[in-house]
């Protein structure tokens, strides 16, 4: 079995409506990111409550504009927590995703951590 088969095995099938036509950016979002983003949850939220931890952020305490605060100084400002997250889904990535995200960071970045968000409850 090749890598790519592995791959696909590891993540889970989800059904993403689609209504109409995609474009290039919103079918690599649903068919790549929200699988890999899926089966990494557990391992996101563990990297975040670590993240919580060293900075010793009461996570509890925060109103809604303050967590938004916090994400966006951590990820703008602390570019090796960021990279860990991208990381983690860019390695999961086949070969030919990887060549798509190559020459597309900057958008898909956009989407990983706008996906991210979400699945922290941001």
């Amino acid at each position: 079995m090749d890598r790519n088969e592995k791959i696909n095995q590891l993540r889970p099938s989800i059904d993403c409506k689609k209504g109409g036509e995609q474009s290039e950016f919103e079918a690599f979002q649903n068919d790549v990111l929200r699988p890999i983003l899926k089966f990494q949850n557990d391992l996101l939220h563990l990297v975040f409550q670590n993240q919580l931890i060293k900075f010793k952020a009461k996570w509890g305490e925060m109103n809604t504009l303050e967590k938004r605060t916090f994400f966006d100084k951590q990820f703008n400002g602390d570019v090796i927590y960021k990279n860990i997250y991208i990381g983690m889904i860019v390695g999961l990535f086949k070969k030919e995703e990887f060549e798509f995200y190559s020459t597309n960071q900057k958008e898909v970045h956009k989407r990983i951590m706008s996906m991210l968000k979400k699945r922290l409850q941001i």
